[in-house]
């Protein structure tokens, strides 16, 4: 499952405000340096603290996470990039060093 996918089925009109609240921790997510370990850490911990998100929001992020980010040690750069909608931001890189918060943000080396 791609990003956009994962935004497009959240972004579905009745998925209700929790959905909204998961959005917003995606999108601050995408345009940050955090690793994808911490989009993942947040996005669970939201899912606990949460008791009306509904099942179909939790089975949409679980095949998420376990067909991106689980299988992510064995993608190469431009697979991570792709799956987690960043060649753009990776195309607006100036210097080596945001280059290197991106690698590090998709656990990627150079």
């Amino acid at each position: 499952m791609l990003f956009t996918e994962l935004i497009s089925q959240l972004k579905a009109p009745d998925q209700g405000q929790e959905a909204k609240q998961l959005l917003r921790i995606l999108e601050q997510w995408k345009k940050n340096d955090q690793p994808i370990s911490t989009l993942q850490t947040s996005v669970n911990k939201f899912l606990a603290l949460n008791e009306n998100v509904s099942e179909t929001i939790q089975s949409t992020w679980k095949r998420f996470e376990s067909e991106s980010i689980l299988f992510v040690d064995g993608m190469t750069m431009n697979e991570r990039l792709f799956v987690f909608n960043l060649f753009n931001r990776w195309d607006r890189c100036k210097t080596m060093d945001h280059k290197l918060k991106l690698y590090a943000k998709v656990h990627a080396h150079p």
